[in-house]
């Protein structure tokens, strides 16, 4: 279950999709937000789709503040 907007889950799941080839031609590009553009999307095809799973805590986890011992 994702905590971001639809827009934004749409957006990661069409950059996962975009062909190599397009990638390469913007960040072979002279125009920076164009350069930038392919940067985000080679950044986020390097991503899982999905995030792994943090359990209750949001990925929290609770140990002892001295020894770091998380089954304190």
């Amino acid at each position: 279950m994702s905590q971001t907007s639809p827009v934004v889950d749409e957006l990661l799941a069409s950059a996962h999709q975009v062909p190599g080839k397009l990638v390469t031609w913007l960040l072979e590009s002279d125009d920076a937000p164009t350069v930038r553009l392919g940067k985000a999307i080679r950044t986020v095809q390097n991503l899982p789709l999905e995030p792994p799973e943090t359990g209750a805590h949001g990925g929290a986890v609770v140990g002892d503040p001295v020894t770091h011992d998380p089954a304190w």
